[in-house]
């Protein structure tokens, strides 16, 4: 769920690239891949790096940059959330003052809001603001897809809106 830190909290968070480069060697790790052989497979993919780029990325002496960061989650065959969201009890930060923990990232990734996967934690009184939020930012969704003529967008951006106004309506639905 994404949570507002105070000041005085803020060394709870981790940046993003601290959060990708922990992933990333645990990801690599898991699939028994050396930096060489990471590296070797993104030369091979058309992602030109080197054994010695691997470890400065790991180290967190090397940024990434966002090409970088989506080719490795390709090379790897994984999903964003495992190399973006954070390790249990941890924090990311999105800005300076907000941060989410890994189901609000995962949920922050996959809708562009870390609430909707925090449904159960919100009091019953600010249920309603959770269907209006994704339905916000669901409808946006589909008004950028329609703009930008992305088919696929547009029917996931539908279908996620459908699904949050079903959702709702099972909602009223039981308090009757």
């Amino acid at each position: 769920m994404a949570k507002l830190l105070p000041r005085e909290a803020k060394d709870e968070r981790l940046l993003p690239s601290e959060v990708f480069r922990e992933r990333l060697r645990e990801l690599r790790q898991a699939r028994g891949l050396s930096q060489a052989e990471l590296a070797r497979r993104m030369r091979v993919d058309g992602r030109p790096m080197t054994k010695v780029a691997v470890l400065r990325i790991e180290k967190g002496e090397r940024g990434i940059s966002l090409d970088e960061a989506i080719a490795f989650v390709a090379v790897l065959f994984a999903v964003p959330p495992q190399l973006f969201a954070p390790p249990e009890g941890k924090l990311i930060a999105l800005t300076s003052n907000m941060a989410v923990d890994a189901a609000g990232m995962r949920g922050w990734l996959r809708y562009g809001d870390s609430f909707i996967a925090s449904e159960g934690d919100l009091p019953p009184e600010r249920e309603l603001d959770l269907y209006l939020r994704s339905a916000t930012i669901r409808a946006q969704a589909l008004v950028d897809a329609e703009r930008q003529g992305d088919k696929a967008g547009i029917q996931d951006a539908f279908l996620g809106l459908r699904n949050i106004v079903n959702a709702y309506r099972a909602k009223v639905g039981e308090e009757q």
